[in-house]
């Protein structure tokens, strides 16, 4: 299993001297499995807006790995910081495996992959956690 770490363009994020990163982990099945963690650790509040910030990369990724086999699973975590009476608790919210193969329409599969995760994180939010989306300082 190797992990890769990628460096996203600086223009995107408001403070370009903290990272964020996409870990690209392979594991099991001839590399046929992807899972892609996006880290918010710039804690960007919009995450449709970061979501979609990412998208390139994301899709970029994929397609490199699908140059080698016809076919993938691929699921897509992203890693998120929340806040609550001062103490911080890292959420993950992630897609189901998903087959992806050179036929797919990119722009469906990671407009489902934000919609699925914005899904996830309004059902925690309602739950009544209290736990808010940490900002930045």
């Amino acid at each position: 299993m190797s992990n890769k770490v990628f460096k996203f363009r600086k223009t995107i994020f408001e403070n370009p001297n903290i990272r964020t990163i996409a870990r690209t982990k392979e594991s099991a099945f001839q590399s046929m499995l992807l899972t892609l963690e996006i880290i918010n650790s710039k804690n960007v509040i919009d995450i449709r807006q970061f979501l979609s910030s990412v998208e390139r990369i994301i899709i970029g990724n994929i397609r490199r790995k699908l140059v080698k086999n016809n076919n993938l699973k691929v699921n897509v975590v992203v890693l998120l910081e929340y806040k609550k009476n001062g103490q911080y608790q890292q959420k993950n919210f992630k897609t189901h495996n998903e087959i992806i193969t050179q036929a797919i329409n990119f722009n469906e599969f990671y407009t489902a992959v934000i919609q699925k995760i914005l899904n996830e994180m309004e059902e925690y939010e309602i739950r009544g956690s209290q736990w808010m989306l940490r900002r930045n300082s």
